[in-house]
């Protein structure tokens, strides 16, 4: 099991407009299967910048 947190930046928007900067705090949770990595959870909060 893995579980990674941390903080992103990401510009969004719809196609063909200015896109605005959005800030999230997120957390993912990995399980490891058969050999490979597999997603189990993902969350994320928008805050404030």
């Amino acid at each position: 099991m893995a579980i990674r947190t941390g903080l992103l930046d990401m510009l969004v928007g719809e196609r063909g407009k200015p896109k605005d900067m959005t800030h999230l705090l997120f957390t993912t949770t990995w399980r490891r299967e058969t050999g490979q990595w597999k997603l189990v959870l993902r969350q994320a909060t928008r805050i404030r910048s």
